[in-house]
């Protein structure tokens, strides 16, 4: 036996050794969490990519002497753009790192004016949010990235930045990292595989990385951030971007070579085999809504290429999946299939390419549909609204969803200004799309918002929609007209997020007289109209709200609009310091949510993009639950999936109820083309590109049949767990869920019946209630509402 000290000196020496070992690159780990790669071999199309795949700039694209073979040329001069992705579902704003090589064709002197040459950008639909670019002020490469914060706009960090002196025709390795912490975002920028500068910043980087919107490298005349004067005139090789931040070891040996020929093997996993991309299965109701009484026809279509054996199978919420069908490809399309519900939520059929030896090729979600309780002729929910387009389809589908209340904002606007009066003393009304919306029973919020450019001040601004009137008088007599024709729509919302640039160009003080003209001229045209003011403050906008009220009061307005998150675990106490404001300047008015979401992934396992899941336990511990739930409804939502959103639906409810809000609108329902979704993978619209309510609408309309007519009580939270209870028209509701373990409630009074976020309950159970990460809701049976209080207010962890 090894004597005991000998024995510790050697454990320490393997300890050490396997660190040192452990930060060392290893030979093919570059690839981890690589997501995008493109080597420019005489094609601008990547060799590796994980997210949507298609260009968004067409060429013409030229191609000349790369560091690595062919580089893509990038000439103002000579209109030869850059390249263009969608940055949805190639980059992540948590953490990752970006690398490339330039050889510049610009001179690096100081002079003035400024120039910019913007080397890559991500582009926002408000500006540039994510830049490394060159200035001649200084001569600095900078590595910078805007934030945009509710209330106060584009908040902007310049550093870091490395002074260089490169001459044109030289070649240089770039490249970035960033990691978002507790305590922030840390950011570093590489020169030639060396670290040139890092800082430390608050937040997230929001770099455009979650809206439709491209990332740019060198110059396109696409955005309106490029010019030629800004273009990075040159040649560019081997860009890469990684879900990750590369350690300095492995960014010293990119810009060294080592790995080119591992990087230059990768190429894309295929999420969907063309094997199976023509093959078709189409439910036979048109809007993939059934009942639990109904049976599902499933009409297969399309082609199969290759030879193998097909396997057809239901999936349902929770990933579960029964075979329904399966057959050699080559007697594809098979009859229709029959298909009996046996629960209740949302479903997708699934097909799966085997070869002879039953090994898996390929597989491919085809289609989904949904399953709802019957709601017979029960009333619409009036806590519940929706941002809707007004295509009749959709519009139905918000009825059999529950919804009561239907927004006219975006896809719905025939109400704003520019519509109605385009031009002066010409009018035109939208009685068709009113129709469209009220024929299911649907109460319509209509919106006083949008400048026509004949009316804004500034005269004729390309902002026109989001600028003060240039006569107030105009505006007021928009405001009567409009609610005089329509005297169907019983609520008036005043504008949109005013509380920043992108919803209002005007002063705090110019709303404040804003409210008070369409308060009176919609009076004058309808006493008993609501009119719903302060237009969807955020209620991170306290300083701009106190402006506001300051100059109109309170009496302005008959409900106050909020846009905010349920999912804020400390939205009852911002909502508290609103009315606190409002108290103090003429006394409280009802709140309502006018604009909340859900966020989700696609149910569609190949347009789920990868970081989903990659790398996400680490991720959730190192920022953890708080601090993901609470930048959840605004911009940060980046690890969502399908069932985590519908999770969410009940606790947004549950949270806005308990803290006074009695209306809560969903953002969004339009039907979009398949794109848009492959492009903005995580997004809150209620349908997908099928048309089909995607799982969280279902929740939605699980959670608004439970809580219809709901008056909140009381709420507790033993341990990790949440528990609010409600009085609805059904009787007792709690709504539950843990951050942690499960939490076992035990109680003496009274049976309590599950029900899960897709509508199926369980039968009731006797002396116990299990909580979990899976949010749910409870009949609470038998038992006064008295003995139900104390159980809930006293509950405690049992095992």
């Amino acid at each position: 036996m090894m004597p005991l000290r000998p024995m510790v000196n050697f454990l320490y020496l393997c300890a050490a050794s396997a660190a040192v070992l452990c930060c060392l690159p290893v030979e093919g780990s570059i690839t981890e969490g690589l997501l995008v790669y493109a080597p420019f071999e005489g094609s601008a199309e990547a060799a590796f990519i994980r997210g949507f795949p298609e260009l968004t700039l067409k060429g013409p694209f030229a191609f000349s002497a790369g560091r690595n073979g062919q580089g893509l040329r990038v000439s103002s001069a000579e209109g030869q753009v850059g390249l263009a992705y969608p940055c949805g579902t190639n980059m992540r704003n948590r953490e990752g790192s970006l690398a490339f090589w330039v050889c510049p064709a610009w001179e690096f002197r100081v002079e003035e004016p400024e120039r910019v040459r913007k080397m890559f950008t991500c582009a926002t639909g408000a500006g540039d949010g994510f830049m490394i670019y060159w200035t001649s002020k200084g001569g600095g490469i900078y590595f910078a990235s805007g934030q945009q914060k509710p209330g106060s706009g584009w908040e902007w960090r310049w550093d870091p930045h490395v002074q260089v002196s490169w001459k044109p025709g030289e070649w240089h390795h770039l490249a970035a990292t960033w990691l978002t912490t507790r305590e922030g975002t840390r950011r570093r920028l590489y020169l030639d595989g060396e670290m040139g500068a890092e800082d430390l910043v608050p937040g997230v980087i929001h770099a455009g990385i979650h809206t439709e919107q491209d990332f740019y490298l060198g110059g396109t005349v696409k955005h309106p951030g490029y010019t030629p004067l800004t273009w990075a005139d040159g040649v560019y090789d081997d860009l890469a971007i990684w879900s990750r931040p590369l350690a300095p070891e492995e960014i010293r040996d990119l810009a060294s070579g080592r790995f080119q020929k591992t990087l230059m093997e990768a190429r894309s996993p295929q999420g969907q085999s063309r094997a199976l991309a023509h093959a078709k299965l189409t439910p036979d109701h048109a809007n993939f809504i059934y009942s639990p009484t109904d049976t599902v026809h499933l009409r297969p279509a399309g082609e199969i290429s290759g030879e193998g054996t097909y396997v057809l199978s239901v999936v349902d919420f929770w990933g579960r999946a029964k075979q329904v069908a399966q057959g050699s490809t080559t007697n594809w399309p098979p009859a229709p299939i029959r298909w009996k519900p046996t629960a209740s939520g949302a479903f997708k059929a699934r097909a799966e390419l085997l070869d002879s030896s039953r090994k898996p090729l390929a597989r491919c979600d085809l289609t989904s549909w949904v399953v709802l309780p019957d709601q017979g002729a029960s009333p619409l929910n009036p806590l519940l609204g929706v941002c809707p387009s007004l295509d009749p389809g959709i519009t139905a589908l918000a009825r059999r969803l529950g919804f009561g209340w239907v927004r006219l904002m975006d896809q719905a606007g025939f109400s704003w200004w520019s519509y109605t009066e385009p031009s002066k003393g010409e009018w035109k009304w939208y009685d068709d799309s009113l129709v469209s919306a009220t024929r299911h029973g649907l109460k319509v919020m209509g919106a006083l918002y949008g400048t026509p450019a004949w009316a804004a001040n500034p005269p004729d601004s390309p902002l026109h929609l989001r600028c003060p009137p240039r006569d107030w008088s105009e505006f007021e007599n928009y405001v009567f007209q409009l609610v005089s024709h329509y005297p169907d729509i019983p609520a008036w919302e005043i504008w949109n997020e005013p509380c920043w640039g992108g919803g209002w160009l005007g002063t705090p003080e110019e709303y404040a007289h804003l409210m008070r003209s369409a308060y009176t001229a919609a009076k004058r045209a309808r006493p008993n109209c609501i009119v719903v003011g302060l237009g969807g403050v955020n209620l991170d906008s306290a300083e701009w709200l106190e402006k506001v009220l300051k100059h109109s009061g309170t009496d302005c307005f008959d409900v106050a609009a909020v846009h905010y998150s349920g999912a804020d675990p400390l939205i009852r106490e911002k909502v508290a310091i609103l009315r606190e404001i409002m108290r103090a300047n003429g006394g409280e008015k009802p709140l309502w949510d006018t604009e909340d979401a859900a966020f989700g992934a696609s149910f569609y396992e190949q347009h789920v993009p990868p970081f989903v899941t990659e790398r996400r336990n680490s991720r959730d511990a190192l920022l953890g639950d708080r601090y993901r739930e609470a930048d959840a409804g605004l911009f940060d939502v980046e690890g969502r999936t399908c069932r985590e959103a519908a999770f969410s639906v009940p606790r947004l409810l549950a949270r806005n109820l308990s803290a006074g809000i009695e209306k809560t609108f969903f953002y969004l329902m339009h039907t979009y083309p398949l794109p848009w979704h492959q492009r903005m993978p995580i997004n809150q619209n209620l349908v997908d590109f099928q048309g089909v309510p995607v799982p969280f609408a279902v929740a939605i309309a699980t959670s608004g049949r439970l809580l219809h007519g709901a008056q909140f009580i009381v709420e507790a939270h033993p341990a990790e767990a949440h528990l609010y209870l409600f009085r609805t028209t059904g009787g007792l509701v709690l709504a539950g869920w843990t951050d942690g373990d499960e939490f076992v409630l035990r109680f003496r009074s009274g049976r309590a019946a599950r029900v899960d976020v897709m509508g199926n309950e369980e039968p009731p159970r006797l002396g116990t209630l299990r909580v979990t990460r899976e949010t749910a809701f409870w009949r609470l049976q038998a038992g006064s509402l008295e003995q139900w209080i104390r159980q809930v207010r006293t509950a405690h962890h049992t095992r």
